[in-house]
């Protein structure tokens, strides 16, 4: 019984820790006709990688699969743009895409678009933070 309790302990603490550095963010399509959910790993910061996943479900909430999602964005205030080429490829899971290539150079405030082709329909999602 203790090595049980102490597995559900140790369980609950790695699982505790995880959800709080996992840094997440939502949106909506411009059109309202998608939700987006943006995880990443950890707050964005200057200077490393990113590792985040993009969440997409229509209205009824339905997974949002297969689409091609073009990564975007930057630095509205300072007229520039990410400074590299992030993308997004689908994952096992439907309506999840995994963002590779994502950093950000400097604090500020960022913009992150996702331009979505699903079924010749466009949409557009857009994230809006502080670094």
């Amino acid at each position: 019984m203790k090595a049980f309790t102490l597995t559900i302990v140790a369980l609950f603490f790695t699982s505790t820790s995880e959800a709080a550095t996992a840094w997440i963010q939502h949106a909506n399509s411009d059109d309202g006709k998608l939700h987006a959910t943006l995880k990443c790993e950890h707050a964005p910061k200057p200077g490393p990688f990113q590792n985040c996943t993009l969440n997409l479900v229509d209205a009824q909430q339905q997974a949002l699969a297969p689409a091609h999602i073009d990564i975007q964005g930057g630095m509205p205030a300072h007229g520039h743009g990410l400074p590299t080429a992030p993308q997004a490829t689908a994952t096992e899971q439907a309506g999840e895409y995994a963002i590779k290539g994502l950093k950000f150079s400097m604090p500020g405030e960022w913009v992150l678009d996702a331009l979505i082709q699903h079924k010749g329909e466009r949409r557009h999602i857009r994230f809006e933070f502080d670094i």
